[in-house]
């Protein structure tokens, strides 16, 4: 509980863009006695006032903040008061901008590797026509591009911006929608991969077998275990959808759980070493490829809008962690992680 926050910056009710929302939800573990006991600390104010205006039954706006790490800041100090707080907004511009800014900065830093890339991608493919490659491998190349690509395309900032100023209504389903529809989508994906199997190139036997199989499993328990740190009701939409929250962007705030000291996107980790410790077909190898490649290339484009998000701390982070792979000398300790988060909670 941070004791040393100036009073006139919390009662204070300044217009801005970004509002800091409680919408009377406690936090696990605490109680209304305690919460005001602590927002008593937090602003000054008399318990009977902080009764009536945060527990009326009513949306209570905190306070209105000109930028969103203001927002974030008092984000933080309500939640570890006790109150579960929302930071809501109109469609913000100027979050749009700085995410199409950093993604034209990121496709003009990486134009030569991807143009080389999408060269060879295209002469192996050529090659393999001439050498009379089975056109179903082209099937499963357009059914699983034309996937990533939808699901890139509406995940990002501007797609959300396009739906929210067209209709803001359905911005609570937008999450849990992108879900749906993303779950939906794998149907087809494996419909292709049943009807074309590909043939055999290798399976795992003895030693390597059993060694495959111990690193599916604990990538598993690893995957389940990440969950804990996760907050899935924002993750699948339902929390957005029961709050009427129609933010175009993610609410929660920048966090490492004891995984993201080691890697930046624990899940793509997981998900890469289950399929690659699986028995491998022709048409498998494409996909596993594909799906590799997609990792590597989709998480650098996300985290052109995590850095929108949370500014010079996540640029910090991804020069001290690895992206999608773990190495042994891309690691933070706990003190190492519990500065990067301060600073984080300073900033602004």
């Amino acid at each position: 509980m941070t004791s040393d926050t100036p009073t006139k910056k919390v009662e204070k009710n300044q217009k801005g863009k970004y509002k800091v929302v409680f919408k009377g939800r406690l936090l696990p573990g605490y109680d209304i006695e305690q919460v005001v006991s602590n927002i008593v600390q937090l602003t000054k104010l008399p318990p009977e006032k902080i009764e009536k205006k945060f527990f009326n039954g009513k949306v209570v706006i905190i306070r209105r903040a000109h930028d969103r790490s203001h927002a974030q800041k008092l984000q933080h100090l309500f939640t570890e008061a006790g109150l579960e707080v929302l930071i809501l907004t109109d469609v913000d511009d100027e979050l749009i901008q700085q995410n199409e800014l950093a993604l034209q900065q990121f496709f003009i830093e990486n134009k030569k590797a991807m143009s080389i890339s999408a060269a060879i991608f295209v002469v192996l493919i050529l090659t393999g026509l001439l050498f009379g490659m089975d056109l179903s491998y082209l099937v499963v190349i357009g059914v699983f591009l034309a996937y990533f690509v939808l699901h890139t395309l509406t995940a990002s900032i501007s797609m959300k911006q396009w739906v929210a100023e067209r209709w803001p209504e359905i911005m609570p389903w937008y999450r849990l929608a992108f879900n749906a529809l993303a779950i939906i989508l794998l149907i087809p994906l494996l419909v292709v991969m049943f009807y074309f199997p590909g043939e055999p190139l290798w399976s795992w036997h003895g030693m390597g077998f059993y060694l495959t199989s111990a690193l599916a499993v604990a990538a598993f328990i690893g995957f389940f275990y990440s969950l804990k740190y996760y907050d899935l009701s924002e993750f699948w939409g339902t929390r957005q959808l029961k709050e009427g929250n129609d933010s175009v962007y993610d609410q929660e705030c920048f966090h490492l759980s004891p995984l993201h000291r080691y890697v930046r996107h624990p899940w793509y980790f997981f998900a890469l070493v289950l399929i690659w410790t699986r028995d491998v077909t022709t048409v498998q190898l494409l996909v596993y490829s594909i799906v590799t490649a997609y990792f590597v290339i989709g998480s650098k484009i996300e985290e052109q809008k995590l850095i929108a998000y949370h500014g010079d701390v996540y640029k910090k982070y991804q020069k001290k962690v690895s992206g999608v792979i773990p190495l042994p000398w891309k690691i933070l300790n706990a003190e190492q992680a519990r500065r990067l988060l301060d600073e984080y909670h300073q900033a602004g």
